[in-house]
């Protein structure tokens, strides 16, 4: 039980982190500064890709949070 909590321990506070810099992407992408949300899209992806290499989220998640973020960038740099 011990290891367990610690590694929920350690998982929260990985997702956490990465919840909190997809929420900063996507604000910046809803702001529609493209310059500002690329460089927090960029960091998103590197936490979303620490946290699988971590095990605290599966591969397929973090793919699909990646895809919906680069799609969102995508539009907004198409249409500035």
């Amino acid at each position: 039980m011990r290891q367990n909590y610690k590694r929920r321990g350690r998982n929260k506070a990985i997702l956490s982190r990465t919840r909190n810099q997809v929420r900063a992407a996507q604000a910046a992408i809803a702001a529609g500064d493209a310059q500002l949300a690329a460089e927090a899209v960029g960091n998103a992806v590197s936490l979303l890709d620490r946290a699988v290499a971590r095990g605290a989220i599966h591969r397929n998640n973090a793919d699909r949070r990646k895809g919906r973020l680069m799609r969102h960038l995508e539009e907004l740099q198409q249409t500035s």
